[in-house]
């Protein structure tokens, strides 16, 4: 097992960024069990670390391929009996394990997982959405026979008859891991009671109802604060529209004086040594800085709380001739 591969298997979220640099070695399999360290991942039950890797672009794909003459694992052993063949390669979502399986299957088909099996009454219906969603296409009889080999079922037909039966899912024997079913079909397609066998997990189109209205009604508790954000955002914003009719006039005041001080500075720039000069340069920007704190904290002011007038920027603009055209000096 690489370095790489261990990283995964213990989850080490830091390990696991460092390495995605060269996201090529990511597709590596180990001589092991001939898994990637998505496999891995998946597998010990690391969600953080599959969801690190499928956002980095890690492909969700990725298929195993074992040692030769090697089993890899009690999946494939399930998938050779149940198959009548032996198929050994397996994708990083057909080893999810442990108490964060569901949350890893949802990161795959998030990202895209692809390995799905299609099954309708109509062949030619199921085929063309298997090839619209790039799944597999089955017969619809072949239900029963893959069931064991599959993480997630979903049905969603017209039938007014279940097309998956408490015989049929306890005929299987005791599931190895877990089996999620979802029912959103009216009337239902998945006869109820298979919600007490044991690693079958039941969901129907009324829980799914309740668990969308539990998010939209705490989505709903999160308006008030939304709001108060958006307000402030809409208040800075406001201000910041207000600032801008006396923002020329602001800008021309700070020209204004920078040019005097740089006038005088030039006059006495041979009379004194560099050091005296820079202490006079500092001096005098600390002093206008003092002079226009208040004029300028008066315009933004009187513009933020709506008290603003043209007639203040005129009687500054013609106190301090700021429209008068500036001389052009002469060589």
């Amino acid at each position: 097992m690489g370095e790489l591969h261990i990283l995964a298997q213990n989850g080490n979220i830091k390990g696991i960024k460092n390495a995605l640099k060269n996201k090529k070695a990511f597709f590596s399999l180990d001589d092991d069990l001939g898994w990637s360290p998505l496999h891995y991942a998946s597998n010990r039950s690391k969600a953080k670390a599959v969801q690190v890797m499928l956002e980095a672009g890690v492909s969700p794909n990725i298929k195993s391929k074992p040692p030769k003459e090697q089993k890899q694992n009690d999946w494939n052993l399930a998938l050779e009996e149940n198959n009548n063949k032996k198929t050994t390669e397996v994708y990083p979502m057909d080893v999810a394990e442990g108490p964060n399986r569901t949350k890893i299957l949802s990161h795959f088909i998030k990202k895209g997982a692809s390995n799905f099996l299609i099954a309708n009454r109509r062949p030619e219906r199921g085929k063309k959405l298997a090839e619209e969603t790039n799944g597999t296409y089955i017969p619809f009889e072949d239900i029963s026979i893959v069931l064991p080999n599959v993480d997630i079922i979903v049905t969603c037909t017209g039938a007014n008859f279940p097309i998956i039966t408490f015989d049929q899912v306890s005929n299987l024997g005791e599931l190895k891991k877990q089996l999620i079913l979802m029912d959103l079909s009216v009337p239902r397609n998945i006869q109820p009671n298979i919600g007490t066998i044991k690693n079958i997990s039941l969901f129907t189109v009324d829980e799914l109802e309740t668990a969308i209205s539990e998010s939209l009604i705490s989505r709903q508790q999160e308006l008030p604060k939304a709001s108060i954000i958006i307000n402030e955002v809409t208040n800075e914003f406001i201000k910041w529209i207000k600032h801008l009719s006396v923002t020329p006039t602001i800008a021309d005041l700070k020209h204004l004086f920078e040019d005097i001080q740089d006038n005088e500075l030039s006059k006495i720039k041979t009379k004194y040594d560099n050091e005296t000069l820079d202490a006079i340069n500092v001096f005098s920007k600390s002093l206008l800085r003092k002079i226009l704190k208040d004029p300028i904290s008066a315009l933004k002011a009187q513009a933020s709380n709506g008290h603003y007038t043209p007639s203040i920027v005129d009687t500054l603009r013609s106190i301090y001739q700021l429209d008068k055209p500036k001389a052009v000096e002469q060589d």
